[in-house]
């Protein structure tokens, strides 16, 4: 029986929670008083190749910067995307899917075929890849759409390592 490219056992949802490491450094030197904008007392020319852009255009928006440092607004929506970018559940549909799809809580995908490779990026703590590997596997959840309400047990097939 060929199921219609919409057809709840062809929609496939796949959950993972991206782990993302951040650090924070003090910093000693001296800043700027808010509102001061005047120049320093000795200011060198500085060569055009080492110069940064006042803005750069990247997929999330415009950002900001001030002699290659973030502006606030810039700091501010790093941290939204960071937070956004923790647990997303992605939508993948198949081609030619013309049905009705949820219009929130999903990443929608339109992949060109009906193959997908997943990869998951983890970080590494203290040479142990065993608890990166278990982590993956507590937060990746892969499963046809028609069970999103009761996922199944996400089965991991056993590597080919020791």
């Amino acid at each position: 029986m060929k199921l219609h490219p919409c057809h709840p056992r062809r929609l496939l949802s796949v959950t993972f929670a991206a782990t993302i490491a951040t650090a924070s450094a003090g910093s000693f030197a001296q800043t700027p008083r808010a509102g001061s904008a005047a120049a320093p007392p000795y200011a060198p020319e500085v060569p055009a190749k080492i110069t940064t852009p006042d803005t750069v255009t990247t997929s999330i928006c415009t950002l900001g910067l001030r002699d290659g440092a973030p502006d606030p607004a810039t700091v501010q929506l790093a941290y939204d995307q960071i937070d956004f970018t923790r647990g997303i559940n992605y939508l993948f549909v198949p081609p030619g899917c013309q049905g009705a799809l949820p219009a929130t809580g999903f990443n929608l995908s339109r992949p060109r075929t009906n193959r997908l490779l997943i990869f998951y990026r983890v970080f590494v703590e203290k040479g142990s890849f065993a608890a990166a590997t278990a982590s993956v596997k507590a937060k990746a959840a892969v499963f046809p759409f028609s069970q999103v309400a009761k996922p199944p047990l996400t089965r991991f097939p056993q590597p080919l390592w020791p």
